[in-house]
Protein backbone atom coordinates (compact mmCIF):
# COMPACT_ATOMS: atom_id res chain seq x y z
CA UNK A 1 0.00 0.00 0.00
CA UNK A 2 2.74 2.46 0.86
CA UNK A 3 4.50 1.72 -2.61
CA UNK A 4 1.28 2.31 -4.23
CA UNK A 5 0.68 5.57 -2.63
CA UNK A 6 4.39 6.62 -3.12
CA UNK A 7 4.03 5.96 -6.98
CA UNK A 8 0.97 7.81 -7.19
CA UNK A 9 1.78 10.72 -5.29
CA UNK A 10 5.23 11.25 -6.03
CA UNK A 11 5.46 12.12 -9.98
CA UNK A 12 2.42 14.91 -9.13
CA UNK A 13 4.05 15.98 -5.99
CA UNK A 14 7.49 16.93 -8.11
CA UNK A 15 4.70 17.87 -11.64
CA UNK A 16 2.63 20.38 -9.08
CA UNK A 17 5.93 21.26 -7.56
CA UNK A 18 8.01 22.39 -11.09
CA UNK A 19 4.47 24.11 -11.79
CA UNK A 20 4.30 26.39 -8.92
CA UNK A 21 7.83 27.74 -10.18
CA UNK A 22 7.04 27.70 -13.35
CA UNK A 23 3.90 30.29 -12.35
CA UNK A 24 6.45 31.94 -10.49
CA UNK A 25 9.17 32.55 -13.73
CA UNK A 26 5.55 33.92 -15.34
CA UNK A 27 4.95 35.93 -12.60
CA UNK A 28 7.95 37.41 -12.59
CA UNK A 29 8.84 37.57 -16.00
CA UNK A 30 4.96 39.75 -16.06
CA UNK A 31 5.99 42.50 -13.37
CA UNK A 32 9.39 43.08 -15.65
CA UNK A 33 7.46 43.46 -18.72
CA UNK A 34 5.17 46.05 -17.40
CA UNK A 35 8.06 48.22 -15.42
CA UNK A 36 10.25 48.37 -18.08
CA UNK A 37 10.59 50.34 -21.25
CA UNK A 38 10.09 48.33 -24.70
CA UNK A 39 13.92 48.47 -25.40
CA UNK A 40 15.73 46.41 -22.62
CA UNK A 41 18.71 45.11 -22.35
CA UNK A 42 18.55 42.03 -19.52
CA UNK A 43 21.68 41.30 -16.98
CA UNK A 44 23.37 37.70 -17.62
CA UNK A 45 21.26 34.49 -16.17
CA UNK A 46 18.16 37.06 -16.16
CA UNK A 47 14.85 35.60 -16.51
CA UNK A 48 13.42 36.98 -19.93
CA UNK A 49 9.75 37.51 -20.08
CA UNK A 50 7.77 34.66 -22.08
CA UNK A 51 6.44 37.38 -24.20
CA UNK A 52 9.64 38.67 -25.25
CA UNK A 53 10.78 35.03 -26.37
CA UNK A 54 7.56 34.61 -28.54
CA UNK A 55 8.56 37.99 -29.98
CA UNK A 56 11.70 37.83 -30.93
CA UNK A 57 11.18 34.52 -32.42
CA UNK A 58 8.58 35.26 -34.28
CA UNK A 59 10.63 38.26 -35.63
CA UNK A 60 13.46 35.76 -36.64
CA UNK A 61 10.55 33.96 -38.62
CA UNK A 62 11.77 33.83 -41.33
CA UNK A 63 14.87 32.53 -40.55
CA UNK A 64 12.77 29.04 -40.28
CA UNK A 65 15.14 27.95 -37.70
CA UNK A 66 14.52 24.72 -36.25
CA UNK A 67 16.69 25.75 -33.26
CA UNK A 68 15.32 28.75 -32.41
CA UNK A 69 11.88 27.68 -33.34
CA UNK A 70 9.84 28.32 -29.83
CA UNK A 71 11.51 27.37 -26.69
CA UNK A 72 10.92 23.58 -27.19
CA UNK A 73 12.44 20.90 -25.65
CA UNK A 74 14.98 18.54 -26.88
CA UNK A 75 12.66 16.02 -27.52
CA UNK A 76 9.06 15.96 -28.93
CA UNK A 77 7.38 12.74 -27.14
CA UNK A 78 9.89 10.08 -26.72
CA UNK A 79 12.26 10.42 -29.71
CA UNK A 80 14.99 13.42 -29.56
CA UNK A 81 14.70 16.17 -31.93
CA UNK A 82 17.30 18.11 -34.08
CA UNK A 83 17.36 20.92 -31.71
CA UNK A 84 20.78 21.67 -29.63
CA UNK A 85 21.40 23.64 -26.69
CA UNK A 86 23.33 26.63 -26.64
CA UNK A 87 26.31 27.08 -25.17
CA UNK A 88 26.69 26.34 -21.65
CA UNK A 89 23.21 25.57 -21.04
CA UNK A 90 22.30 23.22 -18.56
CA UNK A 91 18.68 21.26 -18.69
CA UNK A 92 17.40 19.05 -15.87
CA UNK A 93 14.57 16.59 -17.60
CA UNK A 94 12.24 14.64 -15.63
CA UNK A 95 10.28 11.93 -17.41
CA UNK A 96 7.86 9.26 -16.12
CA UNK A 97 5.65 6.85 -17.71
CA UNK A 98 2.93 4.84 -15.87
CA UNK A 99 1.20 1.77 -16.39
CA UNK A 100 -1.54 1.09 -19.14
CA UNK A 101 -4.45 2.47 -18.75
CA UNK A 102 -6.43 -0.74 -19.84
CA UNK A 103 -5.69 -2.33 -16.51
CA UNK A 104 -8.63 -0.29 -14.74
CA UNK A 105 -9.16 -0.02 -11.47
CA UNK A 106 -7.35 -2.79 -9.76
CA UNK A 107 -3.99 -0.91 -11.05
CA UNK A 108 -5.71 2.29 -10.59
CA UNK A 109 -5.46 2.73 -14.80
CA UNK A 110 -1.82 2.57 -14.76
CA UNK A 111 -0.88 4.57 -11.80
CA UNK A 112 0.04 2.20 -9.55
CA UNK A 113 3.29 1.25 -12.05
CA UNK A 114 5.72 3.90 -13.02
CA UNK A 115 9.37 4.06 -14.74
CA UNK A 116 11.30 7.31 -14.57
CA UNK A 117 14.12 8.85 -15.98
CA UNK A 118 16.22 11.87 -14.48
CA UNK A 119 18.68 13.19 -17.27
CA UNK A 120 20.77 16.19 -17.48
CA UNK A 121 21.40 18.00 -21.11
CA UNK A 122 24.31 20.21 -21.32
CA UNK A 123 25.71 22.31 -24.41
CA UNK A 124 29.24 21.67 -24.25
CA UNK A 125 29.69 24.02 -27.80
CA UNK A 126 27.79 25.43 -30.05
CA UNK A 127 26.11 23.02 -32.38
CA UNK A 128 27.08 20.32 -30.21
CA UNK A 129 25.24 19.14 -27.01
CA UNK A 130 25.74 15.97 -24.92
CA UNK A 131 23.24 13.89 -21.96
CA UNK A 132 23.52 11.32 -19.66
CA UNK A 133 20.39 9.99 -17.50
CA UNK A 134 19.49 6.73 -15.99
CA UNK A 135 15.82 5.06 -16.05
CA UNK A 136 14.82 2.80 -12.93
CA UNK A 137 13.04 -0.09 -14.93
CA UNK A 138 15.98 -1.91 -15.87
CA UNK A 139 18.33 0.22 -14.66
CA UNK A 140 19.25 1.56 -17.89
CA UNK A 141 22.45 3.99 -18.02
CA UNK A 142 22.46 6.00 -21.16
CA UNK A 143 24.94 8.54 -22.30
CA UNK A 144 24.30 10.83 -25.98
CA UNK A 145 25.70 13.60 -27.95
CA UNK A 146 24.07 15.08 -30.81
CA UNK A 147 25.65 17.11 -33.25
CA UNK A 148 23.83 20.18 -35.24
CA UNK A 149 25.56 19.41 -38.73
CA UNK A 150 23.06 22.31 -40.84
CA UNK A 151 20.68 24.08 -39.60
CA UNK A 152 17.86 25.54 -41.79
CA UNK A 153 17.33 28.81 -43.22
CA UNK A 154 16.46 30.64 -46.38
CA UNK A 155 18.80 28.79 -48.54
CA UNK A 156 18.90 25.42 -46.41
CA UNK A 157 15.34 24.09 -46.84
CA UNK A 158 16.21 21.56 -43.53
CA UNK A 159 18.06 20.77 -40.46
CA UNK A 160 20.02 17.75 -39.93
CA UNK A 161 21.54 16.43 -36.10
CA UNK A 162 23.25 13.61 -36.15
CA UNK A 163 22.72 11.54 -32.63
CA UNK A 164 25.18 8.72 -30.80
CA UNK A 165 23.22 7.01 -27.46
CA UNK A 166 25.10 4.19 -25.59
CA UNK A 167 23.03 2.38 -23.21
CA UNK A 168 24.25 -0.03 -20.57
CA UNK A 169 21.82 -2.19 -18.15
CA UNK A 170 23.01 -2.21 -14.53
CA UNK A 171 20.54 -4.33 -13.60
CA UNK A 172 21.45 -7.93 -12.19
CA UNK A 173 22.10 -10.54 -15.50
CA UNK A 174 19.66 -12.75 -16.47
CA UNK A 175 19.26 -16.14 -15.26
CA UNK A 176 20.65 -19.16 -17.34
CA UNK A 177 22.22 -17.23 -19.42
CA UNK A 178 26.31 -18.32 -19.08
CA UNK A 179 28.47 -17.16 -20.17
CA UNK A 180 27.08 -13.09 -19.94
CA UNK A 181 29.56 -10.63 -20.40
CA UNK A 182 29.79 -7.02 -19.02
CA UNK A 183 29.24 -6.19 -22.90
CA UNK A 184 26.06 -7.94 -23.43
CA UNK A 185 24.67 -5.09 -21.16
CA UNK A 186 25.48 -2.00 -24.18
CA UNK A 187 23.45 -0.92 -26.76
CA UNK A 188 24.06 1.51 -29.57
CA UNK A 189 22.07 4.38 -31.52
CA UNK A 190 22.68 5.98 -34.28
CA UNK A 191 20.35 8.33 -35.76
CA UNK A 192 20.45 11.18 -38.35
CA UNK A 193 18.01 13.60 -37.87
CA UNK A 194 16.27 15.74 -40.21
CA UNK A 195 13.67 18.30 -40.06
CA UNK A 196 11.68 20.67 -41.73
CA UNK A 197 9.74 24.10 -40.06
CA UNK A 198 7.07 25.55 -42.37
CA UNK A 199 6.24 28.68 -44.03
CA UNK A 200 5.39 30.65 -40.73
CA UNK A 201 7.20 28.86 -38.19
CA UNK A 202 4.47 26.93 -36.65
CA UNK A 203 4.15 23.28 -38.17
CA UNK A 204 7.31 20.93 -38.08
CA UNK A 205 8.08 17.67 -39.28
CA UNK A 206 11.40 15.62 -39.09
CA UNK A 207 12.06 11.83 -39.83
CA UNK A 208 15.10 9.92 -38.75
CA UNK A 209 17.06 7.32 -39.80
CA UNK A 210 17.61 4.94 -37.12
CA UNK A 211 20.30 2.19 -36.79
CA UNK A 212 20.19 -0.18 -32.78
CA UNK A 213 22.92 -2.76 -32.34
CA UNK A 214 22.61 -5.52 -29.41
CA UNK A 215 25.57 -6.88 -28.00
CA UNK A 216 23.03 -9.40 -26.91
CA UNK A 217 20.00 -10.71 -28.25
CA UNK A 218 17.56 -13.47 -26.56
CA UNK A 219 17.47 -15.83 -29.53
CA UNK A 220 19.93 -16.88 -32.37
CA UNK A 221 16.93 -15.92 -34.60
CA UNK A 222 16.75 -12.06 -33.23
CA UNK A 223 19.30 -9.96 -35.43
CA UNK A 224 22.20 -8.06 -33.67
CA UNK A 225 21.20 -4.82 -35.55
CA UNK A 226 17.84 -3.20 -35.86
CA UNK A 227 16.42 -0.33 -39.13
CA UNK A 228 14.30 1.83 -38.13
CA UNK A 229 12.62 4.92 -39.38
CA UNK A 230 11.15 7.30 -36.95
CA UNK A 231 9.05 10.12 -37.80
CA UNK A 232 7.84 13.26 -35.82
CA UNK A 233 5.90 16.48 -36.19
CA UNK A 234 5.27 19.29 -34.01
CA UNK A 235 2.50 22.39 -34.61
CA UNK A 236 2.10 25.05 -32.50
CA UNK A 237 -1.56 26.13 -31.43
CA UNK A 238 -0.25 29.50 -29.49
CA UNK A 239 2.44 31.40 -28.52
CA UNK A 240 3.10 29.05 -25.83
CA UNK A 241 1.39 25.45 -26.99
CA UNK A 242 2.06 23.01 -28.99
CA UNK A 243 0.99 19.69 -29.75
CA UNK A 244 2.93 16.53 -30.68
CA UNK A 245 2.95 13.40 -32.12
CA UNK A 246 5.42 10.49 -33.57
CA UNK A 247 5.79 7.43 -34.93
CA UNK A 248 9.00 4.74 -35.03
CA UNK A 249 8.88 1.95 -37.77
CA UNK A 250 10.70 -1.28 -37.97
CA UNK A 251 12.65 -3.21 -40.25
CA UNK A 252 12.86 -6.04 -41.49
CA UNK A 253 9.27 -7.35 -41.93
CA UNK A 254 10.12 -10.23 -39.61
CA UNK A 255 11.53 -8.73 -37.06
CA UNK A 256 8.68 -5.85 -37.32
CA UNK A 257 6.27 -8.67 -36.79
CA UNK A 258 7.38 -10.26 -33.09
CA UNK A 259 7.56 -6.53 -32.20
CA UNK A 260 4.81 -3.65 -32.05
CA UNK A 261 5.81 -0.09 -33.28
CA UNK A 262 5.95 2.80 -30.82
CA UNK A 263 4.00 5.38 -31.01
CA UNK A 264 2.99 8.51 -29.17
CA UNK A 265 1.19 11.90 -28.97
CA UNK A 266 1.51 14.91 -26.27
CA UNK A 267 1.10 18.90 -25.81
CA UNK A 268 3.58 21.17 -24.26
CA UNK A 269 3.03 24.05 -22.66
CA UNK A 270 6.27 26.37 -22.15
CA UNK A 271 7.37 29.11 -19.84
CA UNK A 272 10.69 31.30 -19.90
CA UNK A 273 12.48 28.29 -18.07
CA UNK A 274 10.51 25.44 -17.79
CA UNK A 275 8.90 22.83 -20.96
CA UNK A 276 5.84 21.09 -19.53
CA UNK A 277 4.76 17.97 -22.23
CA UNK A 278 2.10 15.69 -21.24
CA UNK A 279 2.17 12.54 -23.36
CA UNK A 280 0.36 9.33 -24.01
CA UNK A 281 2.05 6.43 -25.92
CA UNK A 282 2.33 2.72 -25.70
CA UNK A 283 6.14 2.70 -25.12
CA UNK A 284 7.73 1.91 -21.92
CA UNK A 285 11.18 2.81 -22.28
CA UNK A 286 12.56 6.50 -22.61
CA UNK A 287 15.53 5.93 -24.84
CA UNK A 288 15.60 4.85 -28.40
CA UNK A 289 17.33 1.82 -28.13
CA UNK A 290 14.90 -0.02 -25.63
CA UNK A 291 11.77 1.74 -27.29
CA UNK A 292 12.98 0.34 -30.40
CA UNK A 293 14.25 -3.44 -29.46
CA UNK A 294 11.34 -3.73 -26.51
CA UNK A 295 7.71 -5.05 -26.56
CA UNK A 296 5.51 -1.96 -26.51
CA UNK A 297 1.67 -1.87 -25.72
CA UNK A 298 -1.01 -2.97 -28.02
CA UNK A 299 -3.15 0.08 -29.10
CA UNK A 300 -6.20 -1.45 -30.27
CA UNK A 301 -6.11 -3.26 -27.03
CA UNK A 302 -5.89 0.17 -25.10
CA UNK A 303 -2.47 -0.95 -24.05
CA UNK A 304 -1.40 3.04 -24.11
CA UNK A 305 0.80 4.50 -21.20
CA UNK A 306 0.17 8.35 -19.84
CA UNK A 307 3.24 10.11 -19.15
CA UNK A 308 4.79 13.60 -18.67
CA UNK A 309 8.16 14.91 -19.26
CA UNK A 310 9.05 18.31 -17.49
CA UNK A 311 12.80 20.17 -18.25
CA UNK A 312 14.10 22.95 -16.50
CA UNK A 313 16.63 25.20 -18.19
CA UNK A 314 19.34 26.67 -16.34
Amino acid sequence: MQKTIKNLFLPIIVFVTCTLGAQTDSTYSDSIAITVPDTVIYPENAEIPIQNIAENQENNSNSKSSNNWWGNGLRIVNFQSTKVLEKGQLDFCIQHRFGYLSQGKSNFFGLDESNYRLGFDYGLINHLTIGVGRSNVGKILNGYFKWEIVKQNETVPFSVSLLEDLGVSLAHPPSGLEPYYWTHRLKYTSQLIIAHVFGDSRFMIQIAPTVVHRNFTDSATEPNDLLSLTSDLRFRITKGISITGEYGFLFPRDYRNQLRTAAGAGVEFYTARHVFQLLVSNAYYMNEANILTMQNGNISKGEIRFGFNVVRSF
